[in-house]
């Protein structure tokens, strides 16, 4: 679990910090939440220094490493500076960059690039970490459930359950050749859950057995640059008409309300599949006269608000 967070900001901005959208809001989400946040004014080094890997002092990063002691707490950095940025994550540390403004740097070699502190939380930090050193992040939990980020080797197992799966929702299809799906699968994983925050995901039963994949998915419409957040899910054969495909669904729907801030979403289900689309009036999804894209399929939408 994450503990700790180092800005460390160049003179430039550094004066102005507590300036930045959002800075101030996003500083008192971390006190909330146990999460320390440090941050470090950086002094450019002379030119003689120039050869020990960036700007990043060995002042710092002594306090860094006092700090975090021998057995490495868990760090993040935040940084407006490339070379500083590099010293870290050739040190191993998850980075953050920050282009602060339309003269900063652009980033190359991080995850996450931000632009300003709106909208970014202690919870966007912690979940990001987790991702960072190859961990699931868990969406919910519920009495018999557990709904979290795919991992790698869950592939196997959802590969083989969606080519024999009949009841779903239309989740984003799999082709019939594993390795390449398998390459679908793992990019799946690295892009989509960090930038969007939310994707299909696996679900277990509390010993961590999977039944299924049930998430949000996001699908571009007819303006390009908008997209609208559907409902996808698919269970285990064997696991069918036990209440899952609902149990799991229900809160999806309640995470994509309370927290993730929706005000829509829709389902996409064929028309032919009585099941699914029982279970999405049962959910309280509503026929729409929202085009589909195949005329084999329905689009349900139920408002979030």
């Amino acid at each position: 679990m994450l503990e700790k967070v180092y800005l460390i900001i160049t003179e430039e901005f550094y004066r102005g910090f507590l300036e930045i959208p959002g800075f101030c809001s996003f500083l008192e989400d971390c006190r909330q939440n146990d999460l320390d946040c440090q941050v470090v004014c950086e002094k450019k080094m002379n030119k003689a220094s120039d050869n020990t890997a960036g700007i990043v002092s060995d002042e710092i990063s002594g306090i860094i490493s006092d700090q975090t002691g021998e057995d490495g707490m868990p760090v993040l950095i935040m940084t407006d500076s490339q070379r500083t940025a590099d010293y870290w994550r050739a040190r191993k540390k998850y980075v953050i960059g920050l282009q602060l403004n339309a003269s900063s740097v652009y980033f190359e070699g991080v995850d996450t690039v931000l632009s300003s502190f709106e909208g970014i939380d202690a919870s966007f930090l912690k979940d990001n970490y987790l991702r960072f050193r190859g961990l699931p992040v868990t969406i919910c939990r519920t009495e018999r459930l557990v709904i979290r980020e795919s991992r790698p080797e869950d592939f196997e197992e959802l590969f083989d359950m969606i080519m024999t799966c009949g009841n779903c929702f239309c989740t984003e299809e799999m082709g019939t050749d594993p390795l390449e799906e398998r390459e679908k699968f793992l990019s799946y994983i690295h892009y989509v859950y960090p930038f969007f925050g939310f994707g299909l995901w696996t679900v277990t039963r509390r010993d961590g057995s999977i039944i299924g994949r049930c998430g949000l998915c996001p699908v571009c419409g007819e303006d390009e640059e908008a997209y609208r957040v559907e409902l996808g899910y698919v269970i285990k054969k064997s696991e069918q008409r036990k209440g899952y495909g609902y149990e799991a669904c229900s809160a999806i729907l309640n995470y994509a309300r309370l927290d993730l801030k929706l005000d829509m979403l829709y389902a996409c289900i064929y028309k032919k599949n009585q099941a699914s689309r029982h279970l999405a009036e049962k959910l309280g999804f509503e026929i729409t006269s929202y085009p589909a894209a195949d005329s084999q399929y329905q689009t349900y939408q139920q408002s979030l608000i």
